[in-house]
């Protein structure tokens, strides 16, 4: 148990704060307020060595603490904590439901077969990102979801649906599901306003108005179209278009 409790500490005092650290003297560079003398490169040379140290250890402890944990069989290896618990209370867990991205939600379709019936996974979603899986359905869609209340400020979404077949979680899917979110979805999403906070700092923050506001409608539209694209990828399909058979 030190070895993954050294690794918390090493990654959240030492490792976070030094990436933090380094951020700020970016933008501070970017703002034309940072001193450049003798000691801006190995200052930036030596946060880049701590920050890798830090990184490394931290994983190399928390790789030691997994391998002294005891074996599970093989029945519950391939359940996280989040499905055990869902089993163990599944009143909680019935039915998807999020508000504002908070919540239950079916995604990543796949293996779609006859009579509108394909399998999905039911994710924990904060923000409408995934967080963890609760468990793999086949289900049969009666319908396609519906998003109801004003976009960007209340909406919830509910699925009419019906469970064909429960199954344990699907680890490849799941590392699908991630990546999307997190290694494309996340960052096309989050880049266009950290460029334009950085733009906004070098400039000290006096643009016209004719550049800002165009700049944030051409956001707003490009934050559409990548939900369109999420939705289309990962969300519930409409069951008004014919099933397709990809084979199992």
């Amino acid at each position: 148990m030190w070895r993954l409790f050294a690794s918390l500490v090493l990654a959240l005092f030492v490792t976070f704060p030094l990436c933090f650290a380094a951020v700020g003297l970016a933008v501070e560079y970017a703002a034309g307020r940072l001193v450049v003398d003798d000691t801006a490169l190995p200052t930036c040379i030596g946060l880049a060595v701590f920050i890798a140290l830090s990184s490394f250890g931290a994983l190399r402890l928390f790789q030691a603490w997994r391998r002294t944990r005891p074996q599970r069989s093989e029945t519950t290896e391939t359940r996280g904590f989040l499905e055990r618990y869902a089993l163990a209370n599944p009143g909680l867990f019935e039915s998807a439901f999020s508000f504002n991205g908070f919540g239950l939600r079916y995604l990543d379709p796949h293996h779609h077969g006859p009579g509108g019936v394909l399998m999905m996974t039911l994710w924990l979603t904060i923000a409408f990102l995934p967080v963890a899986p609760v468990r793999r359905e086949r289900l049969r869609f009666l319908g396609p979801e519906k998003q109801r209340g004003l976009p960007f400020v209340l909406t919830w979404q509910t699925t009419p649906l019906q469970t064909v077949e429960r199954l344990p979680v699907d680890r490849p899917r799941n590392r699908r599901v991630y990546g999307f979110y997190y290694g494309l979805f996340l960052p096309l999403l989050v880049a266009p306003p950290v460029i334009g906070f950085v733009t906004l700092v070098q400039r000290d923050f006096h643009v016209a108005a004719w550049q800002f506001f165009p700049a944030v409608a051409l956001y707003f539209v490009w934050g559409i179209g990548l939900v369109v694209v999420e939705r289309r990828v990962m969300g519930t399909p409409d069951a008004r278009r014919p099933s397709r058979i990809d084979g199992e």
